[in-house]
């Protein structure tokens, strides 16, 4: 499955935006990577936008009661895709031959021979032919079923952690806390601002008057 992705389009298009937020053809990450997190930036909030939309509108075309169980839940290039399929109905009935189901092959979406069935039987689209990569419309990791959750977990490496810390001097002890301070509250610091330098250019002056 390949989804649609079938060129470099985008990529050279990412590059060409890339190098122009950059203004220079040469250069190491450090110098760019304030216009790199920006762009990257830029492109989150596009693709939080998209999904929002999707989420909260509906568009005309899509008002039909064939698509009610995707509304708010498939993306909208996924609906554009099924609209498509739909308009090869009336030519491809539920003939597969003349369908070649490519759609389900690459998009994972139901041809024009699914949909033809479906609509013969009354039935409508049900959510679960359309694959999950359609359906992801947040930016966030969610766990799959069959992924277990131990591996996210670390009660082995906090043992470990507190057997190490008895095993050292106090001095071993007071780096390693820091060590983990800095790794566990990255916002904050151990460190204090330097104290006040005390003026002592020359002696203190006395003003009273030598005799």
């Amino acid at each position: 499955m390949h989804f649609g992705n079938t060129t470099t389009n985008r990529i050279e298009s990412a590059h060409w935006r890339l190098k122009y937020m950059l203004q220079i053809n040469n250069g190491d990450l450090c110098k760019s990577w304030d216009a790199v997190n920006m762009m990257l930036k830029n492109q989150m909030c596009i693709i939080k936008s998209s999904f929002q939309k999707t989420i909260s509108i509906v568009d005309n075309v899509y008002t039909s009661p064939f698509y009610q169980r995707l509304h708010h839940f498939v993306s909208r290039t996924c609906l554009k895709n099924i609209d498509e399929q739909l308009k090869r109905v009336k030519m491809v009935g539920i003939d597969k031959i003349k369908c070649g189901c490519s759609i389900r092959t690459t998009h994972g979406l139901p041809c024009a021979c699914e949909l033809a069935y479906l609509q013969i039987s009354a039935t409508l689209i049900p959510l679960d032919t359309i694959h999950i990569f359609w359906r992801k419309l947040n930016m966030e990791h969610e766990l799959e079923h069959e992924e277990s959750l131990s591996q996210y977990d670390f009660l082995e490496e906090l043992e470990a952690m507190k057997a190490y810390m008895k095993t050292q001097d106090i001095a071993g002890q007071i780096i390693f806390k820091a060590k983990v301070r800095e790794l566990v509250f990255s916002h904050t610091t151990l460190k204090r601002p330097p104290h006040d330098k005390v003026k002592i250019n020359g002696a203190i002056k006395n003003n009273k008057k030598r005799k």
